[in-house]
């Protein structure tokens, strides 16, 4: 199962998936609830807040199999793909 996580409110989300044609959902973190569970670095600017751009493989027992920081979408989803 492949899904992303946004800041961004389920609207947002909606529109930006449908927008770039995403093949998965991408579940809302308005709280950022999510990120704090896995440890992904937010950062507080003046206007909004900068949230750190990584990915999780879960296995299906629950465990993170791999973790890839400072990810470029283009240039590691194969690897990403690859791992599942």
């Amino acid at each position: 199962m492949i899904f992303g996580v946004s800041p961004d409110s389920g609207e947002a989300d909606i529109a930006f998936r449908q927008a770039e044609g995403l093949p998965y959902d991408l579940l809302p973190d308005p709280e950022f609830e999510l990120c704090r569970l896995y440890g992904v670095k937010v950062t507080n600017l003046l206007v909004f807040k900068l949230v750190e751009r990584i990915t999780f493989v879960i296995g299906k027992d629950g465990r993170i199999t791999q973790m890839v920081r400072d990810t470029r979408p283009g240039e590691h989803a194969s690897a990403a793909l690859r791992w599942l």
